[in-house]
């Protein structure tokens, strides 16, 4: 399957999920759950924000459980 297709599955998929689902009456993943990140993503803001990998890694980010790397604070960006 090419990344397009992927897309598209993903999508229906996720809308499919979302019409049984109002997250508003929960919203838990929100208060309670960062973002994963990436080794690529880590880069890319700790460019944008002008600071070194390790010094954004320290400051926003922790290791989960899982051992994925989780974003734990706003970032500024501008």
């Amino acid at each position: 399957m090419n990344p397009r297709q992927l897309d598209e599955v993903m999508h229906d998929a996720h809308e499919k999920a979302f019409s049984c689902i109002d997250c508003l009456q929960c919203a838990n993943c929100c208060t309670t759950t960062g973002p994963l990140l990436t080794i690529t993503d880590i880069k890319r803001v700790a460019s944008i924000t002008k600071m070194k990998d390790a010094e954004f890694v320290d400051q926003y980010v922790r290791v989960d459980e899982d051992g994925d790397d989780i974003q734990i604070d706003a970032v500024p960006v501008f």
